[in-house]
């Protein structure tokens, strides 16, 4: 809040005027101005304007003469030559002049003062994105590595599964030659199951007994071995199956074929215990080719597979499971299990 140099009262900036060498401010009223005259003054004169203080410091202008810090013993006279003289007071001044420079020269110096300010905001910025762009840098370059390793990595396993694939071909391949090379080493040999099994048997007798009762013609010198094996199922009653081993697939052929026929004439009586003079409870006997572990599970499937798709027939011959739907279309050979899953009604 600003008050009169002359009077001490407070001033409002609407009616005042400011010394420009002191910098004291005044009522206009208290200078010795008229209103109408302060009103008439330009912006330049009142920032040129001076008090009597001043005036008395700087050389005096001629004819100018005061003791008075505010009015002038000429009753004013004078202030009022110094307003109309302020008044008529050019627009281009040194206040002005200072101004203008002052303005030039924060044009000059303010891109100076920008480009330090923006470069000392902008540096811990500019850090971070150094630091940045060198993380970015270094997860590229791990991504490349994890791109090579995982690119290396799928060949090696491409690799692998070819490999693998064709192991597999080869182990299923070489599965079916050793079934192949089991069921050729029984080719010669029959299997007979449900015959009543005793202390002392001679069953090398009961083959040649059965071979005369279905007229097989079977000597003595035909059968090289007879033996009994051990149950798959310890706990069944039923006696364990025999196995026979003949000279030759020749004799195994007539053995079997004059058991089929033998009960394809007694339909009502095939053959049993009693036929073969056993006695006690009759007993059904069956003579089949000998077959490996592998061609008797496929076989036991197979024949639970035809009841269930309605396939009539299934029969063994040399080694081999055969199957027919009827009598009128062509037989069917089984070498696998995904061949018997495939049959369909």
């Amino acid at each position: 809040m600003n008050t009169c140099g002359n009077c001490k009262k407070v001033t409002t900036n609407a009616e005042n005027l400011k010394c420009g060498v002191c910098f004291q401010v005044y009522h206009h009223t208290c200078t010795a101005l008229t209103t109408t005259n302060f009103k008439k003054m330009s912006r330049d004169a009142k920032a040129l304007w001076k008090c009597s203080a001043c005036k008395k410091i700087a050389p005096k202008r001629s004819g100018g003469k005061s003791d008075s810090p505010c009015q002038d013993s000429q009753g004013g006279a004078s202030s009022a030559e110094d307003s109309s003289a302020l008044s008529t007071t050019p627009t281009t001044s040194p206040a002005g002049n200072s101004r203008d420079d002052f303005r030039a020269a924060l044009r000059e110096e303010l891109p100076s003062i920008l480009r330090e300010i923006i470069a000392a905001e902008m540096a811990p910025l500019r850090d971070e994105i150094s630091a940045l762009k060198i993380s970015v840098q270094f997860a590229n370059t791990k991504y490349d590595e994890m791109k090579l390793l995982l690119d290396k990595r799928d060949s090696e396993v491409k690799e692998l599964l070819t490999a693998t694939s064709s192991l597999e071909k080869q182990l299923h391949d070489m599965t079916i030659r050793m079934v192949n090379l089991e069921q050729y080493s029984r080719e010669s040999n029959i299997e007979i199951h449900g015959l009543p099994e005793f202390k002392n048997e001679d069953l090398p007798r009961t083959i040649l007994k059965i071979s005369e009762v279905v007229s097989a013609n079977i000597e003595d010198c035909d059968i090289l071995s007879c033996f009994r094996v051990a149950k798959l199922n310890r706990a069944t009653n039923k006696p364990r199956s025999v196995i026979v081993k003949l000279r030759s697939t020749r004799c195994r052929d007539v053995i079997l074929t004059a058991i089929t026929k033998y009960n394809k004439g007694n339909p009502k009586e095939k053959l049993d215990s009693h036929a073969i003079g056993i006695g006690g409870e009759s007993a059904r006997v069956y003579v089949s080719e000998h077959l490996s572990p592998e061609k008797k599970s496929l076989h036991a499937a197979t024949r639970i597979k035809c009841k269930e798709v309605g396939y009539k027939y299934v029969w063994i011959r040399n080694g081999q499971i055969l199957i027919r739907k009827s009598d009128q279309e062509k037989a069917i050979r089984i070498s696998s299990q995904g061949q018997l899953n495939g049959l369909r009604l």
